[in-house]
């Protein structure tokens, strides 16, 4: 059962919660005609990746949601972070666009083959996301070295945004020896893996992980 909420609680960036006047509508082979009348629109706040500039977003609560049907969304601009549901709505800027690759057309470069070679020694597991105190202090130490943002003051922010989900995900840890270097969540969907962040330790940022992000 799926169940949308325009209105509630706060979401990302602790948007406040504002109803759309003008909604569009969005096609499912599966679900049939589905209405955007739920969708909230989130204030105006400053752009986390493009300076002197604002961004928008319009979004939605969803307490479980279906593979089949997240990949629909998707095809319409929509993302998601813990339990909401966004898509940029900015009014000047549309350099916002997700990356998609299709599986049977990839090849890769000169550039991706060289950072396979100088990561083999790397172990890689996958499974269901798990939150730790070990992500935690790789996480806070990632977003300090790549966005010069604060560590967060408690786990709370990082459970809710990477480790709830209301969708089928999975985690990709990337361990030297013992120690965790990568982490990668990523959604499954029927036709889709859709990446939903990379985090890395900066200690190893020579190992260009963000291309574990390229999923999708």
């Amino acid at each position: 059962m799926t169940n949308f909420a325009g209105q509630g609680s706060r979401g990302a960036r602790g948007l406040p919660d504002q109803r759309r006047r003008n909604c569009s509508a969005i096609h499912s082979s599966l679900y049939g005609e589905i209405p955007l009348d739920f969708l909230a629109l989130g204030e105006c706040h400053p752009c986390p990746y493009l300076p002197d500039l604002t961004a928008r977003e319009e979004y939605f609560f969803a307490g479980d949601f279906p593979s089949e049907l997240y990949h629909d969304f998707m095809d319409h601009g929509f993302r998601r972070s813990g339990f909401v549901f966004y898509r940029p709505v900015c009014r000047d800027c549309r350099e916002c666009r997700p990356i998609r690759v299709p599986v049977e057309l990839f090849h890769a470069t000169k550039a991706m083959r060289r950072v396979f070679r100088k990561n083999v020694d790397l172990e890689v597991t996958v499974s269901r996301p798990r939150f730790s105190e070990e992500k935690f202090r790789a996480y806070s130490a990632y977003l300090a070295f790549q966005h010069g943002r604060d560590h967060p003051d408690s786990t709370d922010g990082m459970e809710d945004s990477l480790y709830g989900s209301p969708a089928r995900t999975v985690e990709f840890e990337y361990r030297l020896g013992e120690r965790l270097v990568c982490a990668s969540i990523a959604d499954i969907c029927s036709r889709s893996l859709s990446s939903v962040y990379v985090y890395f330790d900066p200690e190893f940022s020579s190992y260009s992980f963000a291309l574990c992000g390229s999923l999708g």
